[in-house]
């Protein structure tokens, strides 16, 4: 069984929202993490995610998010996501004691490794990236801060 999931190419069962009443979290607003936090509580609640292997998803990605600047704020968003969903279902100081730590020792394994983003190597430049970003996106939650990530349509 899969632990998690996207609204992205899902099939849900009305009963889920019908018999059970659950609403996607209007609270995340355009910051993204609303179709993950819904799917933790309907976990939670006795839902079963599963795996379609053989079916097939296209999507054209536009330009704009083959630039490192729009990877960046994807990284953070979802770093960011991820622990608001933390603390709205395991408490402010339980997700404060687990994200503060890594979300600094992230930003600054990022700022030692900095360099590594004017090298050759893509792969350095991803790892760098990922870790400030994840950083970035774990303490922003902490503060209670976040940006609207689907406030802007990419591509047009």
């Amino acid at each position: 069984s899969i632990k998690n999931c996207s609204t992205n190419n899902v099939l849900i069962s009305k009963s889920i929202f019908i018999e059970r009443g659950l609403r996607f979290d209007e609270g995340f607003g355009l910051s993204g993490g609303s179709d993950t936090e819904f799917f933790v509580r309907s976990r939670t609640e006795g839902s079963r995610i599963a795996l379609a292997p053989h079916s097939l998803v296209h999507e054209e990605v536009p330009q704009a998010r083959q630039h490192r600047r729009w990877r960046l704020g994807r990284i953070i968003s979802r770093s960011n996501a991820q622990v608001r969903i933390r603390i709205k279902h395991g408490g402010y100081w339980r997700s404060f004691a687990r994200y503060s730590p890594r979300g600094v020792w992230l930003v600054l394994a990022a700022i030692v490794t900095l360099p590594g983003l004017l090298g050759p190597s893509f792969t350095t430049r991803e790892r760098v990236l990922k870790r400030f970003g994840s950083g970035v996106g774990m303490l922003k939650a902490l503060i209670g801060s976040w940006t609207s990530t689907y406030a802007r349509i990419e591509g047009r």
